[in-house]
């Protein structure tokens, strides 16, 4: 297959470049416009888009058998309200264009993977599958806005898959790359009463689920991206600690976090999510890594 991938030097689309390529599909980078001031080959594949111009070849994706979009700026930090300008347009602006472009040519994709969050779900206590209602929360109605923003694909026929995402682990980038140099300093802590559930996947696990919604033309619409057993974040921090051969003894009280990272603290540090992967498991992919303390052993922190 011909596959177009935006996203595809960040940390899981460059994973899941090389695993495609491994399976012998032909890998094309869509590309912002501002990011192709290095010189390339002319044999160079790449789709080029502006998404603050609302600008795109169309006619480039003409062929492309698979599209999938994982571009937007990363959630961390302070949410300053310029920041989550960035944070809604660099997700809804991008699918939407990228959505209404494949839409409009003649030789369609026959799929479409958007990214999106398990922050869909907002806070919520209990288990929440892929039928579970929106939040209420700024990061919920962004996910509801991002994966509405790839309709214009799924109006023209084409298989639409909004992939939720939980915190995705790999000790090689994301949130894990960034919390090991503390926890090997045994300097792992624990946030607010540490009781709040973490829905989380492993980077191998996430490349493998795209893979497999690639491979099974009957998914479609939502897929929480989660493993089947979430952690509170003081157990994710015990473990943590543990094969870091420390233990946490240390913990950070819930409002000097939300001081010092306003939304990102309260919608995802301290923020309750319990997601079931009900579609991948009723379809019959099997998870490498369904519990933490095992995947933690298994990566050699």
């Amino acid at each position: 297959m011909k596959i177009a991938i935006s996203g595809s030097k960040g940390f899981i689309g460059s994973a899941l470049t090389e695993a495609l390529a491994k399976q012998g599909h032909s890998v094309i980078p869509i590309v912002r416009s501002c990011s192709c001031r290095i010189p390339q080959p002319d044999n160079h594949k790449r789709i080029v888009y502006d998404p603050v111009k609302g600008i795109v070849d169309d006619q480039a994706f003409n062929g492309i058998d698979g599209v999938i979009h994982l571009a937007g700026e990363s959630i961390a930090g302070y949410w300053t309200e310029a920041k989550r300008r960035r944070l809604y347009h660099s997700r809804i602006d991008s699918t939407r264009l990228v959505a209404q472009a494949i839409a409009s040519v003649q030789r369609k994709p026959v799929i479409l993977i958007s990214a999106s969050a398990v922050g869909f779900y907002g806070s919520k206590g209990e288990l929440v599958t892929e039928s579970a209602p929106a939040g209420d929360s700024f990061l919920a109605r962004l996910c509801v806005d991002w994966e509405a923003a790839a309709a214009p694909a799924r109006q023209a026929g084409i298989r639409t898959a909004q992939i939720r995402l939980g915190m995705v682990l790999s000790k090689a980038g994301g949130s894990l790359k960034a919390m090991l140099p503390a926890f090997r300093m045994g300097l792992g802590t624990v946030l607010g009463n540490g009781r709040q559930m973490w829905s989380w996947i492993s980077l191998e696990d996430a490349v493998r689920a795209i893979q497999w919604i690639i491979e099974k033309p009957d998914l479609s619409g939502p897929i929480n991206f989660s493993s089947p057993n979430p952690v509170s974040n003081a157990e994710f921090t015990r473990e943590l600690a543990k094969i870091c051969g420390h233990k946490a003894r240390l913990r950070i009280p819930a409002w000097i976090l939300r001081m010092a990272l306003d939304g990102f603290a309260s919608e995802t540090l301290l923020s309750t999510t319990v997601a079931l992967p009900e579609k991948l498991l009723r379809s019959g992919f099997e998870f490498q890594h369904p519990k933490l303390s095992a995947y933690f052993d298994s990566i050699r922190l």
